[in-house]
């Protein structure tokens, strides 16, 4: 009972910065929502134990760590995919405004 505890004080503690970060600017509306969706969502699978733990065993899968390690590898993964993507995004941009200075340096 006692690492839930921790885990709930730990979702709640990384909501508030969240909404930190939110009311500093820091996070836009989608950000916010979006972690606040995760601290929540992980708030609600620890309190949800039982339940998850049948539900885990309806996927063969016999311990419910073994269950959470595995939905945690997921998540990750989509995570990495995500910033990757917008980290080329990124990189797509930054290439056309130097691009564009470079142009524009070139016509003095």
């Amino acid at each position: 009972m006692s690492i839930i505890l921790v885990g709930l004080v730990f979702s709640a503690v990384m909501l508030y910065f969240t909404h930190l970060y939110y009311r500093r600017g820091q996070f836009s509306r989608r950000d916010f929502a979006f972690w606040a969706l995760i601290w929540v969502g992980f708030g609600v699978l620890l309190l949800t134990y039982q339940g998850i733990q049948q539900l885990s065993h309806l996927f063969g899968v016999i311990r419910f760590l073994d269950f959470v390690t595995i939905l945690a590898v997921m998540a990750l993964f989509a995570l990495m995919f995500y910033v990757f993507e917008r980290m080329r995004l990124l990189q797509k941009k930054i290439e056309k405004i130097v691009e564009a200075v470079a142009l524009r340096e070139a016509k003095k």
